[in-house]
C-alpha cells in the first residue's frame, strides 16, 4: 500500500513534503492562504482528496480482509465477513 500513497504523492507533486504528528500541535500558528492558494484549479484539489479517500478505503479494506484470513487460520474456519 505505500507505493500507491507514494505514487499519489508524486502526481501531485507532493512527494517532498514533510510529514507531521496528527492531531497537529496547538502551538502551530496557521497563516492566510495567498491569492494564488485561493484561485488553485479546484478540480485538481478535488482530484487529490479523491484519490487519498480511496487510498484510506482500500488499506481498510485490505486490513480487515487480513485480520479475517488470520483469524480463521488461528480457529481453522472461514470467516463469513457479514
Amino acid at each position: 500500500m505505500d507505493g500507491a500513497v507514494e505514487k499519489l504523492l508524486k502526481r501531485f507533486n507532493m512527494d517532498d513534503c514533510k510529514p507531521v504528528e496528527t492531531p497537529v500541535d496547538v502551538s502551530c500558528k496557521l497563516v492566510k492562504a495567498t491569492d494564488e492558494e485561493v484561485n488553485m484549479d479546484q478540480q485538481l484539489y478535488q482530484s487529490a482528496v479523491g484519490s487519498l479517500m480511496y487510498c484510506q478505503c482500500e488499506y481498510y479494506i485490505c486490513s480487515k480482509q487480513f485480520g479475517k484470513q488470520a483469524d480463521s487460520r488461528s480457529t481453522g474456519r472461514q470467516s463469513r465477513g457479514y
